[in-house]
């Protein structure tokens, strides 16, 4: 039986993780504190924040594994470039129902720079003499 103490702890690598729309795909990094002596799995989403599924990003979950002596790994998130100068946008990432470890920061940010261009219209004044 392994102790409390001796679990590793499971963390988004970074607390925002920053990407252009353009880059097509965002790849996150979770870490554990210590490599595992026994198979950790949790449940990973992207889900939520300002940005619209299937129109910024396409929506993922799943299941990580991290086999003994494995402490790092990846999941990606395909972005969806557009035209729209709509501004930056965020997805939230989450991390739940952990096996054989412990959640340590459980929540992080993607945020997806806007890479379009904006135009401005003037229009001459026109005034009655």
């Amino acid at each position: 039986m392994v102790t409390a103490a001796a679990w590793p702890i499971l963390s988004f690598s970074m607390a925002e993780t920053v990407v252009d729309e353009s880059a097509k795909t965002a790849v996150i990094s979770l870490t554990l504190d210590i490599a595992p002596i026994f198979t950790v799995t949790a449940h990973y989403a992207a889900e939520g924040g300002t940005a619209i599924p299937n129109q910024d990003y396409l929506p993922v979950s799943g299941t990580l594994t991290f086999a003994p002596g494995i402490s790092q790994q990846t999941f990606v998130v395909p972005l969806m470039d557009d035209t729209l100068l709509d501004g930056d946008k965020t997805i939230n990432l989450l991390l739940a129902d952990i096996e054989n470890g412990l959640l340590g920061m459980a929540t992080a940010v993607l945020t997806i720079q806007d890479n379009d261009e904006g135009y401005s219209i003037y229009l001459p004044a026109i005034s009655k003499k």
